[in-house]
């Protein structure tokens, strides 16, 4: 029996609506909830000097403060997505303005995300735990001893952590300026997958004004990005990432009560095919090259890319780059098999209570 009235004269009622809400992954980071049962967590067999090598190294390399940054990020897109789905699923009550259907849409979606990130503040604690217990026994299964010290020892450095500090901040924004010229294209990619027009092949070339970086920045820059394997890496990163996101909104399709076994597989289809072709149409590494250049000339001195370079230069962080298609996947199933059931259980008690609570006047 479906949780929404089939009319589209009537809007559902809060509790189908919130039970709708429940239902919208938490993707970007966490993909979809599996019900499969963890294996023995290989932590569990790692002892001695070999687990705190590892500890050390999750403690050098930031990988605790990048999950909170990721769970605050994976919060912006729950927001964003459950405020859309709002204004869709409240348009259809005609009693309604555009303006109030916004505010309504904004309001509850406002509310439900407050709690949430309540709930994620006070079980932090349990979630860095989880964190740690990914790291260990994703870099236990792929890394040999001196991988794991080689990488430590290059985060020790003054180099190693102002990387830390600045390569998010100067990927963050390479990627949105790629994000914003490269949209156009992307509909276009979603218009042909669907059975629309074809996009052609994406012959995107982008004006970045490099002209006041030194020349032996550039150079620095472009073979930091050859030695760090950086095409290879990025077609991994969107390969997997693209098929994480593509398995997301097709059990969202077919766990959907309302569509037709006919429109499920359409949609399906559609789905499927847009992610292949951003995968093979669009050559992300160098679309996104330029802005690299630009960002990373500007946070980083002659001498940070010079230590950077020979740390990418070294037969230890080849073999990790190697690895690092197989280290993404695994990190994105452990982590989707540990943290996503509690992040789902915590959308649903936010909305639960969200429910239950009188709005303020």
């Amino acid at each position: 029996m479906s949780l929404f009235k089939s009319s589209s004269r009537h809007c559902p009622s809060k509790l189908a609506v919130y039970a709708m809400a429940a239902t919208i992954s938490l993707a970007a980071s966490y993909g979809v909830c599996t019900p499969a049962c963890l294996a023995e967590s290989s932590s569990a067999q790692v002892s001695g000097k070999r687990l705190q090598d590892i500890k050390e190294l999750y403690k050098n390399c930031g990988a605790g403060e990048q999950m909170t940054t990721s769970l605050s990020d994976t919060a912006d897109v729950i927001e964003k997505r459950l405020s859309a789905k709002f204004v869709e699923v409240f348009s259809k009550d005609s009693s309604l303005t555009a303006s109030q259907v916004q505010e309504r849409a904004q309001g509850d979606s406002s509310r439900i995300m407050k709690r949430f990130r309540e709930l994620l503040s006070q079980q932090s604690s349990e979630l860095s735990n989880d964190a740690e217990k990914i790291f260990t026994d994703v870099v236990s299964d792929n890394l040999q001893d001196d991988e794991v010290n080689y990488i430590s020892s290059f985060y020790k450095t003054d180099t190693g952590q102002k990387s830390l500090k600045l390569l998010p901040k100067s990927s963050a924004a390479a990627t949105k300026n790629m994000k914003e010229a490269i949209e156009p294209y992307m509909l276009k990619l979603k218009d042909e997958a669907i059975g629309g027009a074809p996009a052609g092949e994406c012959d995107i070339h982008l004006s970045v004004d490099l002209k006041d970086v030194p020349e032996e920045k550039k150079a620095k820059v472009k073979r930091l990005l050859e030695v760090s394997n950086f095409n290879q890496l990025m077609a991994d990163t969107v390969k997997v990432q693209s098929g994480e996101q593509s398995n997301i909104i097709v059990r969202r399709i077919q766990n959907d009560q309302v569509m037709s076994p006919e429109e499920k597989e359409k949609r399906i289809n559609g789905v499927k095919k847009f992610f292949d072709l951003i995968t093979t149409r669009i050559d992300f590494a160098k679309v996104l090259e330029p802005y690299m250049v630009l960002e990373f000339s500007k946070d980083f001195t002659a001498q940070d890319l010079d230590h950077m370079i020979a740390y990418y230069e070294d037969p230890h962080a080849k073999a990790v780059q190697i690895k690092w298609s197989r280290i993404l996947k695994e990190t994105i199933d452990k982590t989707n098999q540990i943290m996503d059931p509690k992040l789902q259980k915590m959308l649903g008690t936010a909305i639960e209570e969200t429910m239950r609570a009188p709005k303020a006047d």
